[in-house]
């Protein structure tokens, strides 16, 4: 377990507030009122541009407006100079300077700019992301799991995220909201459309049923949209948006989106402060708004922490086309010459591996539409097999069921994955047949 710096304590409900104390120093570092990150200079060392012979002790500081002027020009000096930032780190060691640098709010481009430490990386984050990014102890501790412990869980989130980041950055931007917010799937799933939670969360952004459904998700025993990562991101970024409308700090609304605005209302009213380091959150929640501050500054630069070679996978392209009707999923692969793994990756969403009875958009691999509308049009009646949801009663039988519907046993057991011929009452069954039931 690692320590933390003296003063400083963990921020979960039942322990002390997360804030150190002020002037308590870890590694060379004082944390500050804030728990931001202030450079130190030991009594009789040096600081990387602190000059030779000179003692650290008596040094005059800079302090107030001149202070945060010299901070700015600092970082900005250095983002705007490609590979200048050392020189600004060297100056925030000798003001003692505390970390808070000047939000650009647009992000500089990277061939202009390669950062040759850890801390140079979180300067360009912290800088050009229009989310604030601290780079406390929190955060960096955050960073040290994910590059120690968790390094191969991270470095397949990291893949992944090349399927799926392009695309919910695009949902994120007609939103209006910061593409930066991508990487919060990131921590909220590793950017799985299938991750389910203890808390019955769903999908890429881990959205309860009721949160999904008051954001316009369908959720029924055919489709269920938290596992589309179109549909799912669009109700994330809107459900965002109200909760930084609320709380006006994108701290505090990842922080409500893990926890829910509830909880986060009385942790505000108990603390009297709406700074998010000083709130008594759940153990869950205090780690995950460093969780996600640690899982951006890397995402931007990997190579800096040890994440290269990384093989990202393909980003997702797709056309669609409007069925209405059930439909195998397997016999839609072969209508467009494609596997029907490839059709699942594309519409996760189907629950039981068939298109519901009701008009549905499905998804098809680029330049394929054409081809399937027109196979389609072609399908024999025999293939298009009407379907029927029927909810088991007292006394009924498969073999009954069978020949109620028209079908056979074994074609209701392999499409409802039954391994024995046992039913009870209340079970809902999916059955392929010619009459009505």
């Amino acid at each position: 377990m690692e320590e933390l710096p003296q003063g400083a304590v963990r921020g979960h409900e039942g322990g002390e507030q997360q804030v150190p104390k002020e002037g308590r120093v870890y590694d060379g570092v004082d944390l500050g009122e804030q728990g931001h990150k202030r450079h130190i200079l030991p009594q009789g060392g040096r600081g990387r541009g602190a000059g030779g012979g000179s003692s650290g002790e008596g040094r005059p500081r800079a302090d107030g407006v001149l202070e945060v002027q010299m901070r700015r020009l600092a970082v900005a000096g250095g983002l705007m100079l490609a590979g200048g930032v050392s020189w600004a780190l060297d100056l925030w060691d000798i003001l003692g300077a505390t970390w808070d640098p000047p939000r650009l709010r647009r992000e500089v481009p990277k061939v202009e700019f390669e950062p040759r430490s850890e801390e140079e990386a979180a300067i360009w984050v912290a800088c050009s992301s229009q989310i604030p990014v601290d780079y406390n102890y929190w955060v960096r501790r955050s960073i040290r799991r994910f590059c120690g412990g968790d390094r191969w869980v991270f470095r397949i989130w990291l893949a992944r995220s090349g399927r799926y980041v392009d695309l919910i950055k695009k949902v994120l931007r007609e939103e209006g909201l910061p593409e930066d917010l991508a990487y919060l799937a990131m921590v909220e799933s590793g950017f799985s459309p299938w991750a389910y939670s203890r808390a019955h969360a769903v999908g890429i952004w881990q959205l309860l049923k009721g949160t999904a459904r008051r954001y316009g998700l369908r959720v029924d025993w055919w489709v269920d949209e938290r596992r589309d990562p179109v549909r799912s991101s669009q109700a994330a970024a809107r459900f965002l948006r109200d909760l930084y409308r609320e709380f006006g700090d994108w701290r505090l609304a990842i922080a409500a989106y893990n926890c829910g605005p509830g909880r986060l209302r009385r942790a505000i009213h108990r603390a009297g402060t709406r700074d998010f380091w000083r709130l008594r959150l759940p153990r869950e929640t205090s780690e995950y708004v460093p969780k996600f501050m640690a899982a951006l500054i890397i995402s931007k630069f990997p190579e800096v922490f040890g994440f290269g070679g990384v093989k990202y996978e393909t980003p997702l392209r797709y056309e669609e086309v409007e069925v209405e009707g059930i439909l195998d999923l397997r016999v839609a692969s072969e209508l467009v010459g494609c596997s029907c793994s490839d059709l699942k990756v594309l519409n996760p969403a189907l629950r039981r591996g068939y298109l519901p009875p009701y008009r549905y958009f499905l998804r098809l691999p680029e330049g394929r539409g054409d081809r399937f509308l027109t196979a389609y049009a072609e399908l024999p009646p025999r293939r298009r097999a009407r379907w029927f949801r029927h909810r088991v009663r007292r006394g009924d039988t498969l073999w009954e069921l069978a020949r109620v519907y028209g079908t056979s046993v074994r074609a209701i057991k392999e499409i409802n994955r039954l391994s024995g011929n046992i039913i009870r009452p209340g079970q809902d069954l999916m059955i392929p047949g010619n009459r009505e039931g």
